[in-house]
């Protein structure tokens, strides 16, 4: 028998079944022994109890209790323990309790740390709630009560960092509530005028003192804001609530008016939340500055997102904020934003239905995901892994989905985030989520009706919904679990082995061959057979110092290595062979299939460069390793990409053994070379001798030609009209017997284009042709009427080929000729500036002689370095930044005398940031060791040389480079300018101007004539 004091008695019946009722026997077993209920201290008693035979325990029972308060509870016991009539009180282990809300759950609040959290009603009900663990699960401990029925709405509320105290927002009031007993005490309130509607109540996260004092600030629609200072004694640490509990703690603690202040920011604002605090990072700094923790981020009805920080000042009452970072998403009307302490913001449009995510510290577009129309995003909750990795919980009515980031991948556009697991409420509950909140340890709590379902951080390989993630759970068929999100997060995110095919081209990029080509011999010999893949290290025994001790200028380092005492083989095409082979057939640790054919597409392509690694310099060899890269992709079923980026154009452009890469480009295509694949190669936009571009132009004109059975000079046609051959177009066009526009078409091109009349009617067909969207050919005609810049616009507008208007006008008007500089100016240079393509804008500053406008475009803003541009000021793409930019800008540096100069004009401390923003980028994309390579050996522009003139510049650099540096500034230098002038002398009589004079044989002596 359950008593509604909590405890127990037991009678025992002898001799039940007797058919004599004076031999039944009542005994008493133990009478009046106390329970210990734990958590149910203050639940007021049980109200009812349901006993259950253990299903666990043979001698053991489960027990169902309700108690006065509305609570339920389910507890295991002992019969042994239950029924020991030594002992006068029995432990009871709790197993779960239902002890939530009575009406719907709309809001969630945590602490920084995510130990405690507050879950509040529409009404008057707000829980505090303290995680725990059971069995290592998490577990919600229901902690206080905060009742306030009689006190008016909440508009807003807060925890302390402790977990013991909470913050209420009244509509004229703040309220401070103890809440380390059962029931709530409202400790103290101060009075407020509210001008308009209030954003937020922000906790500015401080160190703690000995008195501790916290800030709260509350601010309005209006930008006004109060600062409220709390007073609450420093408390020591408790293991438990029921420590709590079983002593009633004095309250004390006060909350009165600090200051005011106004948020130095646009009337505009739309929504001002506080950060999630994510990270080690939970307070803020002595000092005011951008490396600061944010405390708030703001965006305004246009989409202007700024993050905030604020300290308080140390000698006055002031509060000081400053703007950390400020970025255009060109949304209109936004719905929600969700802030992270981790430099991330994720935005929501107007019609809930497309996310994005921004950097905040380097203003760019990480991510855009729609979701399906019906598909209303309502929340926003951010945290992160141990070792800083952001996780983006978003939320809807009946579901949250969780993104997770994944590492940079400028080779191959990837994404850089991508959704990894999905909690579905509506299985479980017909009720609307109402909020969702991550707790300390990655697990996450949501709310749904009057419950709360926690969902810890484990996860299962059925969890991972999208395919790129999934690939991850068994990658490559090697047996490499992942138990928690956390894990799951740094295999997306974390460094990457060294035999990555990501790694392994960034080594190629940054000019560490050497190292490349010795990770390929290592895995080479690691997996000689299927036994040893399987037990590849991560690192293949290389040791990070081995990273940086390579040198990559010893050209006679090229024998067989001992590494830990065995022998290496040569890096040589015997070696790749037999790798690839392998990569086929085996699997490799950490490496889904795509990537693991993805790296032997790397290891063909090293071979291939191998074989002329001593024709070409270090621009043709980048170039030859990715443009082999990129053919053998193509060539293969799993992948289909769209032809070279502008950095390998680049990397060719700059090279100074272009004839080979010519050679080597044409016999990958068998010297038939169409356009479609010379635009794939950029092979018009690198190439650089003008007479070389003719003559492979006009074989790409034959080609044309020649690709098809019915030979049809219309395909020709632009080709042949750029190289000014009229004369073999007409020729081609006799013998096309079979064409139907053969006829009208000879007929014209009889005629004498010099003429302007003729050149009028060409016009006229080239509008005409535009009408029937007949691209190519209205091209062809314009140059036929002498119109090159109208045909170079039909290509880069309505064809949409840049490099098709690019080559053009170079065959057509030569690269010093007006049609190539306005194409670049007008239309080149700022489409760059709008994509933030820089590799581009650079490649276009240098074809124009703007060596130091290359070099400076590297790292400044693109849009400040020209007259016209079509860049919307928008946050640019992720991808717009590649760590291998800070590459080409050291080589190019130091090329000329004019990059020189430019390198100069870089605002002082831009280089030093952009090189951390490099190595950044690296670290993001999972080249840890390549950053830390990047700022250790990286050497700054000594601006002190400036003092000097360019003469000694040159002079000095040259002795401190092995390279040369072309002195590219005949024109604009003039020595008389860096001679000591001379004193000016007084009383001197010009003299008279002097005659000229027939010059005598006698006057080239001296010449050896």
């Amino acid at each position: 028998m359950f008593h509604s004091s909590g405890h127990l008695s037991a009678w025992g019946i002898e001799n039940s079944g007797s058919k004599s009722k004076r031999s039944v026997n009542v005994f008493s077993i133990v009478h009046q022994v106390e329970l210990d209920w734990k958590f149910a201290t203050d639940c007021g008693g049980p109200r009812s109890v349901l006993t259950l035979a253990s299903q666990k325990a043979a001698a053991g029972l489960e027990l169902a209790v309700q108690f006065s308060n509305g609570e339920i509870g389910w507890f295991d016991v002992s019969i042994e323990d239950l029924l020991d009539p030594t002992s006068s009180i029995c432990q009871l282990k709790d197993r779960i309790s239902w002890s939530g809300h009575l009406e719907p759950i709309n809001h969630l609040k945590r602490t920084a740390r995510g130990n405690s959290l507050l879950s509040s009603s529409k009404e008057w009900e707000h829980v505090l709630w303290r995680r725990t663990l059971q069995d290592d699960m998490p577990y919600l401990e229901r902690q206080s009560l905060i009742n306030i029925s009689g006190e008016g709405r909440v508009l807003k509320t807060l925890i302390l960092p402790n977990g013991w105290y909470v913050v209420t927002l009244h509509p004229d009031s703040v309220c401070l509530w103890d809440c380390r007993n059962a029931s709530a005490v409202e400790l103290s309130r101060c009075p407020i005028e509210l001008s308009a509607k209030p954003f937020s109540l922000i906790l500015l996260p401080e160190y703690e003192t000995l008195e501790t004092v916290y800030h709260v600030f509350v601010i309005d629609k209006s930008l006004h804001g109060t600062v409220f200072a709390v007073k609450i004694p420093r408390l020591r640490r408790r293991s438990s609530i029921s420590s709590v509990r079983s002593r009633p703690e004095h309250s004390y603690g006060t909350i009165a008016e600090h200051s005011t202040f106004n948020l130095p920011a646009d009337d505009d604002i739309a929504m001002l939340v506080p950060v999630d605090p994510v990270g080690w990072n939970f307070t803020v700094s002595d000092n005011l500055d951008s490396f600061n923790r944010d405390v708030a981020v703001s965006i305004t009805s246009k989409g202007l997102v700024q993050s905030w920080t604020a300290r308080m000042n140390p000698n006055s009452k002031e509060v000081q904020w400053l703007q950390t970072s400020s970025l255009e998403t060109l949304f209109t009307e936004p719905s929600l934003i969700g802030g992270s302490s981790m430099h991330k913001v994720a935005v929501i449009d107007s019609q809930k239905t497309l996310l994005t995510i921004w950097d905040t510290r380097n203003a760019q577009l990480e991510h855009k995901f729609g979701f399906d129309e019906g598909e209303y995003v309502r929340d926003l909750d951010w945290t992160c892994t141990p070792d800083s990795q952001s996780i983006l919980a978003v939320g809807f009515a009946h579901k949250v989905v969780l993104f997770s980031q994944l590492r940079y991948d400028y080779l191959n556009a990837g994404p850089a985030w991508a959704p990894f697991r999905e909690f579905n409420t509506i299985s479980v509950t017909p009720h609307h989520i109402g909020d969702s909140i991550w707790l300390s340890d990655g697990a996450l709590v949501i709310g749904c009706g009057n419950q709360l379902f926690i969902h810890p951080k484990n996860i299962r390989p059925e969890d991972a919904d999208d395919p790129s993630v999934q690939s991850l759970w068994t990658p490559a068929g090697h047996d490499s679990r992942m138990e928690t999100i956390f894990d799951l997060v740094s295999r997306l995110n974390g460094p990457l082995p060294p035999y990555h095919p990501q790694f392994l081209q960034q080594c190629v990029l940054a000019g560490k061959m050497k190292l490349a080509k010795q990770i390929v011999v290592e895995l080479a010999y690691n997996t000689k057979d299927k036994d040893m893949a399987q037990e590849i290290e991560s690192t293949l025994g290389i040791s990070p110092e081995d990273f940086h001790n390579i040198d990559e200028n010893d050209l006679n380092d090229d024998g067989p290595r001992l590494v830990n005492g065995f022998s290496r083989p040569d890096f040589d095409q015997v070696l790749c062979s037999e790798l690839v082979s392998q990569l086929k057939e085996v699997s490799i640790p950490y490496l889904s299939r795509k990537e693991q054919m993805s790296l032997a597409g790397i290891v063909e392509s090293m071979s291939e460069e191998w074989l002329h690694r001593q024709s070409l310099d270090e621009w043709g060899v980048r170039y030859l390793l990715f443009f082999k890269h990129y053919a053998l992709q193509k060539s293969n079923f799993y992948s289909r990409p769209s032809g070279v980026s502008f950095r390998e154009i680049s990397w060719a452009f700059q090279s100074e053994t272009q004839e080979i890469l010519v050679d080597l480009v044409t016999k990958t295509y068998q010297n038939k070379m169409q356009w479609s694949q010379a635009r794939d190669a950029g092979f018009f936009m690198w190439l650089k001798d003008p007479t070389s571009l003719k003559v492979h132009f006009e074989t790409l004109a034959r080609n044309q030609y020649m690709s098809k059975e019915e030979r049809d000079p219309v395909d020709c046609s632009l080709y042949y009209l750029a190289l000014r051959k009229k004369t073999v177009l007409v020729g081609l066009w006799r013998i096309a017997h079979w064409n139907k526009e053969q006829g009208a078409t000879m007929k014209l091109l009889s005629n004498n284009f010099e003429d302007p009349k003729w050149k009028t009617v060409a016009a006229k067909n080239a509008y005409a042709l535009l009408g029937k969207q007949r691209f190519e050919y209205a091209a062809a005609f314009f140059l036929l009427a002498d119109r090159p810049k109208d045909a170079v616009n039909v290509c880069f507008t309505q064809m949409n080929d840049v490099q098709l208007a690019i080559a053009i006008a170079r065959v057509y008007d030569g690269d010093e000729g007006p049609v190539l500089r306005e194409l670049l100016e007008e239309k080149v240079l700022p489409l760059a500036a709008r994509d933030g393509n820089k590799w581009l804008a650079s490649w276009a500053f240098w074809l124009l002689d703007h060596k130091d406008l290359a070099v400076r475009s590297l790292m400044m803003p693109i849009n400040s370095l020209i007259t016209k541009t079509e860049s919307p000021g928008v946050g640019k793409i992720f991808l717009a930044d590649d760590p291998a930019l800070v590459i080409l800008y050291k080589l190019i540096r130091d090329k000329t005398l004019k990059s020189l100069r430019g390198a100069e004009k870089i605002p002082k401390g831009a280089e030093f940031e952009f090189v951390l923003h490099c190595a950044r980028l690296y670290d993001r994309m999972g080249c840890d060791v390549l950053a830390l390579d990047l700022v250790k050996n990286w050497t700054f522009l000594d601006t002190s040389l400036k003092t000097s003139g360019l003469l000694d510049v040159r002079m000095k650099l040259s002795k401190r480079r092995s390279s040369y540096i072309v002195n590219d500034m005949v024109h604009d230098f003039k020595i008389e300018d860096h001679l000591p002038k001379q004193p000016e002398k007084s009383n001197l009589v010009k003299p008279p101007a002097a005659a000229f004079s027939e010059p005598t044989m006698d006057s080239f002596s001296h010449f050896d004539f």
